[in-house]
Protein backbone atom coordinates (compact mmCIF):
# COMPACT_ATOMS: atom_id res chain seq x y z
CA UNK A 1 0.00 0.00 0.00
CA UNK A 2 0.87 3.47 -0.56
CA UNK A 3 1.53 6.33 2.12
CA UNK A 4 0.34 9.68 1.91
CA UNK A 5 4.57 10.60 1.56
CA UNK A 6 4.97 8.15 -1.17
CA UNK A 7 2.19 9.68 -3.14
CA UNK A 8 3.74 13.11 -2.16
CA UNK A 9 7.14 12.08 -3.31
CA UNK A 10 5.44 10.51 -7.01
CA UNK A 11 4.00 13.92 -7.73
CA UNK A 12 7.05 15.80 -6.56
CA UNK A 13 9.11 13.40 -9.13
CA UNK A 14 7.06 14.76 -12.04
CA UNK A 15 7.02 18.99 -10.39
CA UNK A 16 9.35 21.38 -12.12
CA UNK A 17 12.21 23.04 -10.63
CA UNK A 18 13.72 19.51 -8.45
CA UNK A 19 16.95 18.68 -9.19
CA UNK A 20 17.70 15.46 -9.63
CA UNK A 21 19.20 15.35 -6.18
CA UNK A 22 16.73 16.60 -4.26
CA UNK A 23 14.62 13.81 -6.30
CA UNK A 24 16.53 10.83 -5.27
CA UNK A 25 16.91 12.11 -1.53
CA UNK A 26 12.84 12.46 -1.38
CA UNK A 27 12.81 8.93 -3.42
CA UNK A 28 15.23 7.43 -0.53
CA UNK A 29 12.93 8.91 2.54
CA UNK A 30 9.74 7.81 1.43
CA UNK A 31 11.34 4.61 0.84
CA UNK A 32 12.90 3.97 4.36
CA UNK A 33 9.49 4.94 5.42
CA UNK A 34 7.65 2.00 3.07
CA UNK A 35 10.03 -0.08 1.23
CA UNK A 36 7.07 -1.86 -0.53
CA UNK A 37 6.19 0.44 -2.94
CA UNK A 38 7.06 -0.53 -6.41
CA UNK A 39 6.93 2.75 -7.82
CA UNK A 40 9.35 4.53 -5.98
CA UNK A 41 11.57 1.79 -6.56
CA UNK A 42 11.06 2.47 -10.41
CA UNK A 43 11.59 6.27 -10.24
CA UNK A 44 14.78 5.11 -7.94
CA UNK A 45 15.84 3.14 -10.95
CA UNK A 46 15.41 5.87 -13.88
CA UNK A 47 17.14 8.53 -11.77
CA UNK A 48 19.67 6.00 -11.24
CA UNK A 49 19.60 5.05 -15.37
CA UNK A 50 19.57 8.66 -15.91
CA UNK A 51 22.71 8.92 -14.22
CA UNK A 52 24.52 5.71 -16.30
CA UNK A 53 24.48 3.95 -13.09
CA UNK A 54 22.44 1.06 -15.12
CA UNK A 55 23.66 -1.77 -12.76
CA UNK A 56 22.11 0.44 -9.74
CA UNK A 57 18.79 0.95 -11.51
CA UNK A 58 18.44 -2.74 -12.31
CA UNK A 59 18.91 -3.75 -8.75
CA UNK A 60 15.78 -1.19 -8.10
CA UNK A 61 13.72 -2.44 -10.78
CA UNK A 62 14.17 -6.16 -9.41
CA UNK A 63 12.83 -4.82 -6.19
CA UNK A 64 9.74 -2.90 -7.98
CA UNK A 65 9.14 -6.46 -9.59
CA UNK A 66 9.41 -8.67 -6.48
CA UNK A 67 6.73 -6.62 -4.87
CA UNK A 68 4.73 -6.88 -8.21
CA UNK A 69 6.11 -9.37 -11.05
CA UNK A 70 3.87 -7.90 -13.80
CA UNK A 71 4.06 -3.90 -13.04
CA UNK A 72 4.51 -3.21 -16.38
CA UNK A 73 6.75 0.04 -15.79
CA UNK A 74 9.13 -1.65 -13.94
CA UNK A 75 9.74 -4.38 -16.64
CA UNK A 76 9.62 -1.76 -19.47
CA UNK A 77 12.54 0.05 -17.83
CA UNK A 78 14.49 -3.03 -16.78
CA UNK A 79 14.59 -4.32 -21.02
CA UNK A 80 16.21 -0.43 -21.62
CA UNK A 81 18.65 -0.95 -18.83
CA UNK A 82 19.86 -4.86 -19.92
CA UNK A 83 19.63 -3.02 -24.05
CA UNK A 84 21.72 -0.12 -22.26
CA UNK A 85 24.13 -2.51 -21.14
CA UNK A 86 24.62 -4.61 -23.93
CA UNK A 87 22.40 -7.72 -22.28
CA UNK A 88 20.68 -8.84 -25.20
CA UNK A 89 18.54 -11.25 -24.47
CA UNK A 90 17.98 -10.07 -20.71
CA UNK A 91 16.70 -6.95 -22.76
CA UNK A 92 14.35 -8.90 -24.94
CA UNK A 93 13.45 -11.40 -21.96
CA UNK A 94 11.98 -8.33 -20.56
CA UNK A 95 10.67 -6.48 -23.13
CA UNK A 96 8.30 -9.51 -24.22
CA UNK A 97 7.11 -9.95 -21.05
CA UNK A 98 6.44 -6.16 -20.67
CA UNK A 99 4.98 -6.05 -24.32
CA UNK A 100 2.43 -9.03 -23.44
CA UNK A 101 1.40 -7.54 -19.85
CA UNK A 102 1.24 -3.83 -20.55
CA UNK A 103 -1.37 -1.28 -21.25
CA UNK A 104 0.04 2.14 -21.08
CA UNK A 105 1.27 3.39 -24.18
CA UNK A 106 4.60 4.47 -23.42
CA UNK A 107 5.34 0.72 -21.91
CA UNK A 108 3.97 -0.49 -25.26
CA UNK A 109 6.21 1.55 -27.46
CA UNK A 110 9.33 1.09 -25.83
CA UNK A 111 9.45 -2.27 -25.67
CA UNK A 112 7.88 -2.51 -29.07
CA UNK A 113 11.48 -0.94 -30.25
CA UNK A 114 13.59 -3.03 -27.88
CA UNK A 115 11.70 -5.73 -29.94
CA UNK A 116 12.63 -4.56 -33.19
CA UNK A 117 16.31 -3.77 -33.02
Amino acid sequence: ARTALGAKTEKSFYADGISMKEREELIVEALRENPGDKVLWNLLARLMMGQNDHFGGIVCLRNALRLDREYEFALTNLSLAYRHLGFANLSYGAAIVARGIARDKWCLTESAKVLSE
